[in-house]
């Protein structure tokens, strides 16, 4: 499908800009009863969030055309547009409704339009962990394929869940033998990083400790350390991830701060952490979160000195128009956190009848129907937080601009060949050759 196809999709709001209960201001067309402190137009903490998105996200860029002999090419027309975020705006994927060659061709090239218009990053939901990596097998190295080849980074979730229940039945004979299951879990980890080498920009090394901690408890505290420490040894590229729920959204006090002192101590005992992953579902029996409580979680998290992202955010509702303006709020909050790189929702697709545990948190229905919070998600994404560019380069061969950072398409007139150029706030300018 084309990109015209894609937006098809998602309909006339996306497309114009005119998106169903988000950014309208409308309080009045949300469920009373749904509503979170910092909703109400005009609220401080929002104007302050969109004024560090202006500063802080946007750099002034340049770029420079030049002949094969250096010399300035001035007075060339310039069009570039931002394709893919530095920051990590993503989505899960099922591999198998994706993937399989069983599922219609049309369905399968669908989802992949979608999550290629929609994401920066892609995360496979179930497929690469333990318990299920086996069964998904035949699909894992098309999604590989398919990544590259749009160009989206692939989260890797997760190496660790640290519980039987988790993990392949056969593990669970290792209960009462600590060295059978260290060896076990190293195992599994020098297969998956060997298995993902070089497909995976990071990984969630470890998953939940707060409530699954049983490996910790037969093995020792100092063996998630040894976890970290083996991927890093086995695939130094790859980021390295804590992972877990219950500090963002549907929050306890005790969880927040066991995650906050847990990781202190894998820092303290040399673990090489590389970033903070929050869950972020907010399920239907919970109220949600305020967007000044995230930033302040987010403040608090902050002075680990450590990258922050959120790895799993949905929002379980009924009411699409409070869904989203919710999930704006949530955006708009997340992006403006100076310590924080990427945003991946959980549950875009329903996919079909009982194939996701929320269907009410899904961007698009079993019919492939857009909600309003896909609508949304695209217009801050693809649009809002988006940059194109055109004009003619001056007598240095310069276009100067403001813009996000990320990967842009770069086309200079006829008969020259497309260039891709990154830029971001340590590569400000980027020079071309036109030959």
């Amino acid at each position: 499908m084309s990109r015209r196809d894609v937006l098809s999709l998602l309909g006339c709001a996306a497309v114009c800009g005119t998106l169903p209960g988000a950014a309208s201001g409308d309080v009045a067309a949300i469920d009373r009863d749904k509503k979170y402190q910092g909703m109400e137009d005009g609220a401080g903490w929002r104007a302050a969030a969109l004024q560090r998105i202006e500063t802080q996200r946007k750099f002034d860029f340049s770029i420079r055309l030049v002949d094969g002999a250096g010399r300035a090419i001035g007075g060339r027309n310039v069009d570039a547009a931002l394709y893919r975020h530095a920051f990590g705006f993503g989505g899960g994927m099922r591999l198998r409704e994706v993937f399989d060659e069983q599922r219609p061709l049309e369905l399968r090239q669908q989802y992949q339009e979608l999550s290629a218009q929609l994401f920066h990053k892609v995360v496979a939901l179930n497929a690469l962990k333990w318990k299920h990596i086996e069964r998904n097998e035949p699909y894992i190295d098309p999604f590989f394929d398919w990544s590259a080849a749009n160009d989206l980074p692939v989260r890797g979730h997760t190496l660790v869940w640290p519980d039987f229940q988790r993990a392949p039945a056969s593990v669970a004979k290792y209960a009462d033998d600590p060295e059978g299951l260290r060896e076990a879990i190293n195992a599994h980890l020098e297969y998956m990083i060997t298995r993902c080498r070089g497909h995976i920009a990071e990984w969630d090394v470890l998953n939940e400790p707060f409530t699954q901690h049983t490996y910790m408890d037969l093995l020792g505290k100092s063996a998630a350390v040894d976890w970290f420490e083996t991927v890093r040894k086995l695939d130094p590229d790859a980021k390295r991830y804590i992972n877990d729920y219950g500090v963002l959204t549907r929050v306890s006090e005790e969880h927040r701060d066991y995650y906050f002192d847990y990781i202190s101590g894998l820092l303290e005992a040399g673990a090489p952490v590389q970033g903070i992953g929050f869950q972020a579902h907010n399920p239907a029996r919970f109220a949600v979160t305020a967007p000044e409580t995230i930033l302040a979680t987010l403040d608090r998290f902050a002075a680990l000195g450590l990258p922050q992202q959120i790895t799993e955010f949905d929002v379980e509702s009924k009411d699409e128009d409070f869904q989203a303006r919710y999930t704006e709020d949530f955006m708009i909050a997340v992006f403006s956190h100076p310590s924080t790189v990427g945003l991946l929702t959980w549950t875009p697709f329903e996919y079909g009848k009982a194939k996701v545990s929320k269907p009410d948190a899904v961007f698009f229905d079993r019919n492939l129907r857009a909600k309003a919070n896909a609508h949304t998600w695209d217009e801050l994404v693809n649009r809002r937080w988006s940059t194109a560019v055109k004009g003619a380069t001056d007598e240095q061969g310069g276009i100067a601009f403001r813009g996000f950072a990320g990967k842009y398409r770069l086309n200079a007139g006829a008969g020259t060949t497309p260039h891709t150029i990154e830029l971001d706030s340590n590569k400000r300018v980027a020079e071309v050759t036109l030959t």
